[in-house]
């Protein structure tokens, strides 16, 4: 399953055994890295005495990369060469990772390309002796950073006070410095932005910049920011993250100063963390470099390797703020990670918000992890774990408050949207009534396309009802409508034109020469949301046009509203969009679920209510197939017997005895 923190392989339990992700064991799991463009990632499984690969494009598939068990220093085939304790691990190429084999004090480097393992530094001596590579003195590496532009390793040693550098080149070690006052127990390092930075025992965290031509001479220390006994570091995104032990929070984001914290998917209490590492816990951390602001950790107190997010959870977590990206949700990376496929809801605040006094206290109010499209996230991201699915899914939300007319802006607002996040289904969801659409062609400008403007125009307000009718292509309906006493004129004392109030839609139906009328006004702005993402996604772009539909929802009181559903089935039908209904649904079970919508105010759903909600629509878009639940051909998801129990179920075999050679496996 792939949401915000999640597993990537490990049962949790220290053991070894490949196999399928949540199966796979590891003992002690030091380092990560990522290779072959983020399909894999090599871990180093320290009291394994192997590396492990996992194969992320095959359902996280766990197997042994190098070594047999067997503690060693043996190079050579990648299976038959052996490793000792392996630990701290770096990708130097997109098929070739270093490693520091702790037990016995060397680089070796594993190479997926020549199939082969080669020790290139290290004497087997621990101690600071710089020189050519097998002559070099290494050993309490804590942690690697490679610099592409120099094709060098730079390496930790903070029992020794030193950060040193290991030249693929020339294969040779030098000390970049040692016993440096100004950075006590150098530990951490990372680059970020082409410059090595360095966490120090204090829990600063250190620029390192070169003022001498060579690697090793005098340096100029700019400081980057603070943490707690940082663990581990890694750039994404123009910005440094790090990882502390035994600190609360975990998560830190070194240079913007700010803390995240992944979030609890059922708004469970947020001072209980996800994940804490121990104090001298060695910890594996890497970005995927196919998604910003993704990550993969080791644990070896979890004995897993984890896939956390950082979606500016924190700043983001109450109900009513927007993103920087203008969705009314998590921060969203624009670029569409593989294997993911994207849904854009629209709709106005009834989609994602709630207010129910008295739910919450203060300390633990209700938060955006409970309105209805992350709930749906949730299920379809559960549902297609279950179901074997190797898709990811994403939803994103772009709401705006119901007095704004719901058809009006999303055919202004929605397919550039659409277009910067690459969605696959754009799902337009309708409530009773038409969400104020009637009143936009009274109150806004009409467009060249013959739908009322974006935006309000005080000056155009301000005009006479008659002057605003004139080529307005509702002025047919409001004529007859007034007559019929639909229509009402409000003083506003605050303005020189009278406020002006029209029946709901399925009043206004019920009389047959309006409805033609009626249908033509709510199609022209659902049928100009279509071109423009026809115009967004044209077909010799070679980009895929995602699939527009129209959802038409109850709202969860117990008054009978709605009886529009034939009427919102046309309007999709003539705007070319697909249409689909949950009134029965909500009718059949809301008795069930209640309550489902606040007790005052707007006709909110209440947290229950929005998880109805997406329990409906979840079943209903996989049911009709808008959003797919199968494996992709290419990778075919493991099948089981229906009669089959789970692994976890069946009931253990006696184990055999174990050969000699097994016998002296970890």
């Amino acid at each position: 399953m792939s949401l915000y923190h999640d597993l990537v392989a490990g049962d949790g339990m220290a053991g070894f055994r490949d196999g399928e992700f949540y199966r796979a064991r590891f003992r002690d799991p030091a380092g990560i890295a990522v290779l072959a463009g983020g399909s894999i990632l090599a871990v180093s499984d320290r009291n394994n005495n192997r590396i492990r690969a996992i194969h992320l494009d095959d359902g996280n598939r766990v197997d042994t990369l190098a070594g047999t068990g067997v503690g060693g220093g043996d190079d050579g085939p990648l299976r038959q060469a052996t490793f000792h304790q392996p630990g701290a691990i770096v990708a130097i190429s997109d098929h070739a990772v270093l490693v520091h084999d702790d037990g016995s004090a060397r680089f070796r480097i594993v190479d997926l390309q020549s199939g082969r393992v080669e020790t290139v530094a290290g004497s087997g001596e621990r101690g600071l002796v710089d020189g050519e590579g097998r002559r070099a003195q290494l050993g309490e590496v804590m942690s690697l950073a490679y610099s592409p532009a120099e094709d060098a390793v730079y390496f930790s040693q903070p029992e020794r006070d030193a950060v040193r550098r290991f030249d693929l080149k020339t294969r040779t070690v030098a000390t970049v410095f040692a016993s440096d006052p100004r950075i006590p127990g150098p530990g951490a390092l990372a680059f970020f932005k082409d410059k090595l930075c360095v966490a120090d025992r204090n829990g600063r965290v250190l620029r390192v910049e070169q003022t001498a031509p060579d690697f090793v001479g005098e340096r100029t220390i700019v400081d980057v920011g603070r943490g707690k006994n940082i663990r581990a570091m890694v750039e994404s995104n123009g910005q440094l993250y790090a990882v502390q032990g035994g600190a609360e929070p975990t998560w830190l984001v070194v240079t913007e100063g700010r803390v995240w914290t992944p979030p609890s998917v059922l708004a469970e209490s947020t001072k209980i963390p996800y994940l804490r590492f121990e104090d001298t816990e060695q910890v594996g951390l890497v970005v995927d470099p196919r998604s910003p602001r993704t990550f993969y950790l080791s644990s070896s107190v979890q004995q897993e390797v984890l896939c956390v997010r950082d979606y500016r959870f924190a700043e983001l977590w109450g109900k009513g703020t927007p993103a920087q990206s203008g969705l009314m949700d998590f921060d969203f990376p624009v670029p569409k990670p593989p294997r993911t496929f994207r849904i854009l809801l629209l709709g106005d605040s009834h989609v994602d918000f709630f207010f129910e006094p008295g739910y919450r206290t203060p300390e633990f109010p209700p938060t955006r992890i409970e309105g209805m499209p992350k709930r749906l996230e949730l299920m379809l991201n559960t549902l297609g774990a279950v179901d074997g699915s190797r898709i990811r899914y994403e939803v994103l939300t772009l709401t705006r408050v119901s007095w704004k007319p719901l058809l009006v802006w999303t055919a202004h607002e929605a397919p550039p949207v659409a277009e910067k996040f690459g969605v696959d289904l754009v799902l337009l969801m309708v409530p009773p009534g038409g969400s104020g659409t009637l009143q936009a062609y009274l109150e806004r400008p009409i467009t060249p396309r013959g739908i009322p403007a974006g935006e309000l125009d005080m000056e155009y307000l301000l005009k006479p009802l008659a002057e605003r009718l004139k080529n307005n292509p509702a002025a047919a309906l409001i004529a007859r409508a007034k007559a019929r006493g639909w229509i009402q004129e409000i003083p506003n004392p605050n303005a020189s034109q009278p406020a002006i109030s029209i029946e709901r839609i399925a009043v206004l139906e019920t009389d047959e020469s309006l409805r033609k009328n009626l249908l033509d006004l709510h199609t022209r702005p659902v049928a100009e949301l279509r071109r423009g993402l026809d115009a967004k996604f044209p077909k010799e772009s070679g980009k895929t046009r995602p699939r527009f539909g129209l959802c038409h929802y109850l709202l969860g009181g117990r008054a009978p509203i709605g009886g529009e559903s034939e009427f919102w089935r046309q309007v999709a039908e003539g705007a070319g969009a697909d249409y689909l209904d949950l009134t029965d649904l909500f009718t059949a079970l809301r008795e069930s679920w209640y309550p489902l919508s606040e007790a005052e105010a707007n006709d909110h759903f209440t947290p229950g209510g929005h998880a109805f909600f997406a329990f409906l629509l979840s079943h209903e878009l996989v049911r009709n197939g808008w959003v797919p639940m199968t494996a992709p051909a290419a990778e075919p998801a493991p099948q089981r017997k229906s009669a089959e129990p789970p692994a976890a179920l069946k009931p253990k075999p006696k184990p055999k005895a174990k050969t000699e050679t097994e016998a002296a496996q970890p």
